[in-house]
């Protein structure tokens, strides 16, 4: 059976996360409606960009956190700065510019 886009969406946030809730997800919204092609020598796919919140009460363990930016032009500025990623960064930037930045 295929899994739909919001449960494939949870299954990633519980995952990267790790959070045992079934459903840990307050909100979430699409960067991007229309997929992004990958294309490599190795595989091609789709990309989309989700912004998603949590549920206030959900506890995160802090090995399972990357890093925290605050969410003013400095803080964007340090994300940009400590993504290593090319998709990772094309992702953070159509989120920074969907906000006006």
């Amino acid at each position: 059976m295929e899994i739909g886009f919001e449960e494939n969406i949870v299954k990633i946030v519980r995952r990267e996360l790790g959070i045992k809730e079934t459903q840990p997800i307050l909100e979430w919204s699409n960067i991007n409606n229309q997929p992004w092609a990958i294309d490599s020598s190795f595989t091609n796919s789709h990309t989309y960009g989700v912004v998603v919140k949590i549920k206030p009460e959900i506890v995160l363990d802090p090995a399972k956190i990357g890093g925290m930016y605050s969410s003013d032009q400095k803080g964007h500025s340090k994300l940009l700065g400590d993504l290593m990623c090319v998709q990772c960064r094309a992702v953070a930037l159509e989120w920074l510019r969907s906000l006006g930045q």
